[in-house]
């Protein structure tokens, strides 16, 4: 949150409010390595003028520091021992492809809490500005044991069907939130004895 208000208060004043929002929408924009080398060109320089003017940077990190308590007390609630990443970082499950109108509601799960960032083994990507939900997750964990290969383990969100009123839409997501594994049975025992259903595809002859 600091650093996006401190973004916005060093860009705004040489770009304007418009082309600042223009240029963090882009893609593949990363203005927080920009706003660090500011700040340390700023803390290593006596000169005034340009980008890293030292009191111009100093007046925008005190500013922001403000702005950034003042959004999250409001966001988060005014104690600060509740705040948490998972209360600004919300993740939504969107199907990929058109949904029937009637299925609408139901394709989209969430929003959930969630942790991790774009540099974080929890890969969970979030874009700078006021919204800071999740762009991109790994929402497929797999581990294996070369040693037992028929016990693989894997985490998939958040089900094994994509469609919104299979039984099996969301059947991941509450282990893959808590980040506990299952097994991945591929012997043949293992496969009867642990599948609850069997499909069948058949191909249609031709005439």
């Amino acid at each position: 949150m600091f650093l996006s208000c401190l973004t916005e208060e060093l860009f705004e004043r040489h770009l304007g409010k418009d082309l600042t929002r223009r240029y963090l929408a882009l893609p593949f924009v990363d203005p927080g390595q920009v706003v660090v080398g500011i700040v340390q060109a700023a803390a290593g320089r006596d000169a005034s003028g340009g980008w890293a003017d030292p009191v111009v940077v100093g007046a925008a990190v005190r500013a922001s520091l403000r702005e950034a308590w003042l959004q999250l007390s409001y966001r988060l609630g005014s104690n600060r021992r509740k705040w948490h990443w998972g209360g600004l970082h919300l993740l939504r499950f969107r199907p990929f492809g058109p949904v029937a109108t009637r299925d609408a509601e139901l394709a989209v799960l969430g929003p959930f809490a969630a942790g991790g960032s774009g540099s974080t083994v929890n890969t969970a990507e979030y874009a700078e500005g006021d919204d800071y939900g999740v762009l991109l997750a790994s929402t497929f964990r797999f581990a294996i044991d070369t040693a037992a290969m028929d016990q693989a383990l894997i985490g998939l969100a958040p089900g094994q069907s994509e469609h919104p009123r299979h039984p099996h839409a969301g059947d991941g997501l509450e282990r893959w939130r808590e980040g506990r594994s299952s097994l991945l049975a591929t012997s043949p025992l293992l496969v009867e004895e642990l599948s609850r259903s069997r499909l069948v595809l058949e191909p249609v002859a031709e005439r």
